[in-house]
């Protein structure tokens, strides 16, 4: 017979689906699952079990084995010889992994899953492919073999010739692999912070400012170190007598509201300067009607000449909170900076002028925070008292004596907003709760949707898991409704539209910051696809500064626009560095390279935010694209004190490598020196940004001081190469081979370096538009140039170390001379501090150490220097 035809009379075999006990009695099974027919009719029903779908294959040697599921030793005869007992290890790629109790229960999402892992699989192959040919042709032009490779390149050189390289299977965890960094907490694995522990050069940076042996060694024959004690000594006045300042913390809380509510007209200019602006669309917390009947309620109307304040009440506690939050909120939107925005003082009417010449100090969140300690004394959480909350949480957003986005929003300060508004039932939708309330059923939505987006940011800045879950409310999105008002509709859209990004943030946050569950490098890389679309779809700076700007609307638009893409890109910045720094790890040079230039490129796009602060530049106008400049201004900060840290890193870089390395092609040294000239061009710009804006903002004012010096001493590079290392180089050096004496940029070839050099033409571009980029730096770190915020912090300490007191300083915001002739505290009505209290030396030291360089030693050194100099000896 023809083999063939033989082949054919064999039986096919089938694939067994019947239960066991079926199978063992030889009965038929109807397969209903998880208990058959025939087994439920038996005394044991339990006993139905079913095993995974498997098939027989024949093999050379005459021995069947199962591939389609959990194999098992089989005797098979073997023509007519022994019988002996075969072991097939299972193939972990076709191995069905699915409990046999679930195997009937897969959907078509399962399939649908299964599907994009082998679609994301091939394209992972394509990859590495690339990557493959991409070496080849490297080390094919370089001429370089592999017995001239060191055994890390060696390694990740055979990873390219097979399926993919082994860096992307290792695990991407954020919250690990950190350097030492003394006396710095963690803060957070997505802010400034986490570089400087991770990023080995930045962390050297830390440690070099942090020793008092080579600052002294590199100031002690400077003499603008006298020039700082002068100025220093003669600002403090340290030979008068200090001045007993009140204390606003013992004061009674009416006498402390009150004598902020006292004048009427103030306080009404100041309410419909609040809803007349863009705040009311940025922060659209309050109904203006209902707001108003409060606040006659509290001090009475307008025009009522022998109304009187009615504070007597603790449930009035959360309504002249607001009122003091919404003055404090009107009065900082009255200037750009230090300039008002009415324009000229003669063209100002006798309102504008009233309120300017009577600013809302930052010292009013003292009696904002015992009206919130009031509030939480009563039984119930009313809508006010979350109100009340809701709007201090903003504030502290753009707070001039915080702004800084590590500690402006903490889960503490957003739990016990959660819980405040879990008691009103915002987390619930309007039409499915039972309890009734006035206010329209939009609002109600916008105040838990800005919750929320109070929750993304610090998920996204701050790197903070997220306390909300989609299990806790059922919220509806704000209903889109034509006939409201074009204020509202566009209002209710922008949350609308803003709902889409969260919903994308929360997914690839929630898995990349897993801490049970880390993602590996090529989970991350396709979690981040969303994110790299969802930016492309975003308006640029450019395009949202072409945007009309006529009207309040339009102006709070771009606003939220603004924001919206700062957020997304600093954060897409933020996890390729975190990439970036996997990749040096690993001794990868072609991925380092690719993502140090996906750094800079992305670090490009934020980048024109700094013509914003170039009085020359026309075009780049906060007040007009904006209108309310001190809402924005500490986001720019944000992302320039990132960029900052971007720049710094690719010095520190080029400055190690010249000091390791003493022979280095002349080639490679010629690059090397066009990067640090962008770079230190670039830095110069966000410099002298911080320095415009520190006249207003404490934090800008304090990374003005320490950048400085970090730049113009530390990472101060010569062109070519170092021949003698000053004791400062030496110890940058020390504290780099400390953590490790290699790093991949040490790899980089000539062509590497030129796509950093092209990278940053980008940055270079933008310098060349500003005015600043080529003025001289100044690299002291005095005080002599804004001497605000040194003596309000060092008044503040000489009163039992608090920050909440009244100066002359504080009240003028920002400082005008002019402005606040006559103007007197209503607080500290009879008090002289014309002059400022003064301070012992100590307390001057203690002031700048604690509160502005937290621990830097630089500082330390000049003070001392500054008070010996003077004959005080501490």
């Amino acid at each position: 017979m023809d083999p063939l035809e033989k082949e054919h009379d064999r039986k096919r075999v089938r694939i067994q689906r019947s239960c066991f006990v079926c199978r063992q009695k030889k009965t038929k099974c109807d397969q209903a699952r998880p208990i058959c027919s025939a087994c439920k009719k038996r005394k044991n029903p339990n006993a139905c079990q079913y095993g995974s779908a498997s098939w027989d294959i024949q093999v050379s040697n005459g021995m069947r084995t199962g591939l389609g599921g959990l194999l098992e030793e089989t005797n098979v005869p073997s023509n007519g010889r022994s019988t002996s007992i075969n072991k097939f290890k299972p193939d972990r790629v076709f191995m069905d992994t699915t409990p046999a109790s679930y195997a009937s229960s897969r959907s078509k999402s399962d399939y649908a899953n299964g599907l994009k892992q082998i679609n994301n699989r091939i394209q992972l192959l394509e990859s590495a492919l690339r990557l493959k040919s991409d070496r080849d042709s490297l080390s094919s032009s370089s001429g370089t073999t592999l017995a001239e490779t060191s055994p890390n390149e060696q390694r990740n050189g055979s990873a390219a010739f097979g399926i993919m390289p082994e860096s992307e299977y290792e695990i991407v965890d954020f919250h690990r692999d950190s350097f030492p960094a003394p006396g710095m907490s963690y803060k957070g694995s997505l802010t400034w912070v986490s570089l400087l522990r991770k990023d080995k050069f930045l962390n050297s940076i830390t440690l070099s400012i942090r020793n008092k042996k080579t600052i002294l060694q590199e100031c002690q024959h400077d003499t603008k170190a006298c020039e700082f004690s002068k100025v220093l000594c003669s600002q403090v006045d340290a030979g008068s007598e200090k001045i007993p300042l009140r204390n606003p913390h013992d004061m009674p809380i009416v006498t402390l509201v009150s004598s902020y509510l006292k004048d009427r007209r103030l306080v009404w200019l100041l309410v419909d300067r609040f809803f007349d602006s863009e705040l009311a669309l940025v922060y659209p917390v309050l109904l203006r009607e209902v707001f108003e009947e409060d606040v006659t309620n509290l001090i009475g109307g307008r025009n009522d000449p022998t109304a009187t304040i009615n504070f007597t009440r603790r449930q009035q506690c959360s309504t002249a909170g607001i009122v003091l939050l919404v003055m404090r909120f009107a009065s900082l939107s009255l200037f750009n900076l230090d300039n008002p925005v009415f324009g000229p003082e003669s063209q100002w009417t006798d309102d504008q002028k009233h309120m300017v010449t009577n600013p809302i100090s930052k010292d009013v969140n003292t009696a904002v925070e015992k009206c919130i300690e009031e509030t939480e004394k009563l039984k119930e959480v009313t809508l006010e008292a979350f109100q009340l909350t809701l709007l201090k949480r903003w504030y502290e957003l753009i707070s001039p004596e915080e702004a800084d986005c590590v500690t402006a929003i903490t889960p503490g300060k957003l739990g016990q907003l959660l819980h405040h508004a879990i008691q009103c039932s915002i987390n619930r939708d309007p039409t499915k709760t039972p309890f009734a309330t006035n206010s329209p059923n939009n609002f109600l939505r916008r105040l838990w949707l800005m919750v929320m987006q109070l929750d993304v940011y610090q998920l996204t800045v701050v790197g903070g898991h997220p306390l909300i879950d989609k299990n806790m409310y059922d919220t509806d999105l704000p209903h889109l409704d034509e006939s409201s008002t074009p204020d509202e509709f566009s209002l209710d859209k922008s949350f609308c539209d803003y709902s889409k990004l969260s919903d994308l943030l929360y997914s690839l946050l929630n898995e990349a910051l897993n801490l049970r569950k880390p993602l590996k490098l090529f989970e991350l890389k396709r979690e981040l696809r969303p994110l790299e679309e969802y930016i492309v779809g975003l308006p640029d700076v450019h395009q949202i500064l072409a945007r009309p700007c006529d009207t309040v609307a339009q102006r709070a638009l771009n606003y939220r626009s603004m924001v919206q893409y700062m957020d997304c890109v600093s954060l897409l910045g933020i996890l390729y560095y975190h990439i970036f720094l996997h990749y040096c790890s690993r001794m990868d040079v072609e991925q380092s390279a690719h993502y140090c230039c996906e750094i800079l490129r992305v670090g490009s796009l934020l980048y024109p935010i700094v013509l914003f602060f170039d009085k020359k530049n026309t075009e780049f106008d906060l007040q007009r694209h904006f209108g309310c400049p001190a809402v924005i201004i500490p986001r720019f900060e944000s992302c320039l004190h990132r960029l900052d840290q971007l720049f710094f890193s690719i010095i520190a870089r080029v400055k190690v490598f010249k000091l390791c390395c003493t022979q280095i092609e002349s080639q490679k040294i010629q690059i090397m020196d066009q990067i640090l000239a962008i770079a230190e061009a670039s830095t110069r710009h966000v410099l002298h940004v911080y320095k415009t804006i520190s006249s207003t903002y404490y934090h800008a004012w304090v990374v003005s001081k320490a950048h400085s010096f970090i730049i113009s001493r530390l990472l101060r590079t010569p062109s070519g190469a170092i021949a003698n290392a000053s004791p400062l180089d030496q110890h940058l050096l020390d504290s780099f081979k400390s953590i490790g004496d290699d790093d991949v940029f040490f790899r980089f070839t000539t062509s590497h370096l030129e796509r950093i050099r092209q990278t940053l033409q980008a940055f270079q571009e933008i310098d060349l538009i500003g005015s600043l980029s080529n003025s001289p730096l100044d690299g002291t770190i005095g005080f002599e140039d804004n001497g605000r915020w040194l003596k309000q912090v060092m008044q503040d300490i000489a009163s039992d170390g608090r920050n909440d007191y009244v100066f002359e300083d504080d009240r003028r915001f920002p400082a005008q001379t002019a402005l606040n002739s006559g103007y007197a505290s209503s607080i500290y009505e009879g008090s002289d501090i014309t002059n400022g209290a003064s301070v012992d030396a100590d307390v001057e030291a203690s002031a700048v150490l604690n509160e502005f360089f937290s621990g830097y030693d630089i500082e330390e050194y000049l003070l001392k220097q500054s008070a010996a100099e003077y004959g005080i000896h501490f």
